[in-house]
């Protein structure tokens, strides 16, 4: 899915993920908002980190926000149970928590795995 939105907005980016939420708090309490807060991550020409909420009414750029996250606003996770999981924390602003990076993937040189981007998106 990410793929489509960024040809239908026509970004030009270096790589990018979908992140999905894991956050504990939010699993909790309310689990049908996880999905909710799934999250597109976009890693621009200028090494910029750039999100937006996955799930969105309509796909064009006149609606969508794009929020610039500072790599020292992210930091890496671990779990115990999922130690090959690639999980990241947002820790200020409008997409602050826990996210998973999953498999929908922008791969080329630079971005060979998951584990690529949490290496590049961690202080």
């Amino acid at each position: 899915m990410l793929k489509e939105t960024i040809k239908t907005l026509n970004i030009e980016c270096i790589g990018g993920f979908t992140a999905k939420c894991a956050d504990p708090i939010i699993a909790h309490i309310n689990p049908s908002e996880l999905s909710k807060r799934d999250i597109f991550v976009i890693i621009k020409n200028d090494n910029t980190i750039w999100a937006t909420k996955a799930i969105q009414e309509n796909i064009d750029s006149n609606n969508i926000k794009w929020l610039e996250i500072t790599k020292n606003n992210i930091k890496q996770r671990k779990s115990f149970l999922a130690r090959k999981a690639c999980y990241f924390e947002v820790t200020k602003g409008d997409l602050f928590g826990v996210y998973l990076i999953s498999e929908d993937l922008i791969l080329n040189n630079q971005f060979a795995n998951a584990q690529s981007y949490i290496k590049f998106i961690s202080v």
